[in-house]
């Protein structure tokens, strides 16, 4: 949620938080479970800066 608010207001801090969720990959099965979910949320949001997208979109694909 905070990324998604922040991204009206600063869309390239935004982007940078959301870089920090790379790692998500290597949680266990149960937290990379929600972790997605919260992600593939944040990069549905109507208005989400390009940044923020390409970053959340590149994490996801990984």
């Amino acid at each position: 949620d905070k990324i998604i608010e922040l991204d009206a207001i600063n869309a390239q801090v935004a982007s940078r938080m959301a870089g920090g969720f790379k790692l998500y990959k290597k949680m266990n099965p149960v937290n990379q479970a929600l972790m997605k979910v919260e992600l593939e949320r944040i990069i549905a949001t109507e208005n989400l800066s390009k940044n923020s997208f390409e970053i959340i979109d590149k994490i996801l694909k990984d």
